[in-house]
């Protein structure tokens, strides 16, 4: 079982991880933080918390392709150094990267208020903070995890480690005590949310199963990591 990580009080790095788990991070920024994850369990809790707190915000809204409407909207507030004057395109880019950057900072902005200001519990979206957590770590020290859970979703953070390889994939698993594993979906890429029912003292585990998962219903591959939820 890991031991409980009691997070120190770090404005800062709580708005890295909030930044980091919302895209918003430029990309030796983004890089920067990904090499710290391999290497402080703290950043890594926060950013595991962070996915947890925020993942029912991707459910709420269904993606939407933009129209491109930059043309009209340059014409509209450009019209003359369009056709006249082709310095101006750089100032007028200049002009939108601020504009965006004052809009994602709005979004950060309403994202933590909404966060943090309590719900009506009939309301259909109820963000649910994490209560239970875990850190997997391999016996080699190749892969590490970082795992929260809260409100039925579990939060997992690949945080070192390579993707499983072609041909393969890493699942995720289950164990309440004296109970056979049970599977909980496959962990592609760097981060996954998956829905589960578990409990504190269950086990989580990461396999290494044939693409596409277990046919069996059982873990058929080596397990790589696992470790115990513990209360947040």
């Amino acid at each position: 079982m890991t031991d409980r990580i009691d997070l120190p009080h770090n404005e800062d790095d709580e708005m890295l991880a909030a930044e980091y788990v919302l895209g918003v991070l430029d990309l030796p920024d983004r890089l920067a933080v990904e090499k710290r994850l391999r290497n402080e369990p703290q950043l890594a809790a926060r950013v595991t918390g962070w996915q947890a707190r925020l993942g029912p915000l991707d459910e709420e809204y269904e993606p939407v392709k933009a129209p491109d409407l930059m043309p009209q909207i340059e014409s509209r507030l450009f019209p003359k150094a369009s056709r006249e004057n082709p310095v101006a395109l750089p100032r007028r880019w200049a002009f939108w990267r601020g504009a965006a950057l004052g809009l994602v900072i709005v979004v950060l902005a309403v994202a933590i208020v909404s966060i943090s200001q309590p719900r009506d519990p009939g309301s259909p979206f109820v963000t649910q903070q994490a209560t239970l957590a875990a850190e997997l770590q391999a016996e080699t020290g190749e892969l590490a995890l970082s795992a929260a859970w809260g409100g039925g979703t579990l939060s997992l953070t690949r945080v070192s480690g390579s993707d499983a390889g072609p041909g393969q994939d890493y699942e995720v698993w289950a164990i309440a005590p004296d109970s056979a594993p049970v599977s909980l979906g496959l962990l592609r890429g760097t981060q996954v949310r998956l829905s589960a029912e578990v409990a504190e003292g269950w086990t989580l585990a990461v396999s290494l199963e044939p693409e596409g998962g277990s046919t069996t219903g059982a873990p058929t591959g080596p397990v790589l990591a696992a470790a115990a939820l513990s209360p947040v």
